[in-house]
């Protein structure tokens, strides 16, 4: 979470430095900078200088998962990381969590999106009423032979793509 009453960049910094990815102050803030770029922030050196209430929701979420990132932990756990973002910015976080398991980074992702999951992961768990239903790779996932709460997950998450493909053309 952040701090209402300190700017970001005396947020996001001490974590750089700390996670030993930057030895100096300009070099972490250089590292923040290109991580607040990689998630679609036009001009990250004005949301370094801001206070968490003077950005959007979903920007404020943007920065949270830098911030995650920035830790370089060796296991993430991001639960609906893209929810409330628009399609630009949920690719471009995706696309920061996928940078971070390519790295060796663990990402356990908790999401209703299926088309997120199957974009970053290699195996899901489909939990309903508290229990796990199912659970395999995503291609098990897709076939006729899983429990009726995947099958509806599955089914809504194919019609989502074939709204945007008829969006899209």
């Amino acid at each position: 979470s952040l701090h209402p009453l300190v700017r970001l960049d005396r947020q996001l910094i001490p974590v750089i430095l700390r996670s030993k990815n930057a030895s100096t102050r300009s070099a972490a803030r250089s590292l923040a900078v290109s991580m607040l770029e990689e998630v679609g922030f036009a001009d990250p050196n004005r949301v370094l200088s801001s206070y968490p209430m003077e950005l959007s929701g979903g920007q404020r979420q943007r920065v949270c998962i830098v911030q995650s990132l920035a830790c370089r932990a060796s296991f993430l756990i991001a639960d609906e990381p893209t929810t409330a973002l628009d399609v630009v910015s949920q690719q471009l976080v995706l696309s920061a969590l996928r940078r971070a398991v390519n790295e060796g980074c663990g990402v356990l992702l908790i999401t209703h999106d299926v088309a997120a999951a199957a974009s970053l992961c290699s195996r899901a768990v489909v939990i309903s009423g508290g229990s796990v239903v199912d659970e395999g790779p995503f291609d098990h996932l897709a076939t006729k032979n899983t429990h009726p709460e995947t099958a509806k997950l599955m089914d809504a998450a194919q019609r989502t793509v074939r709204r945007e493909d008829i969006a899209a053309a």
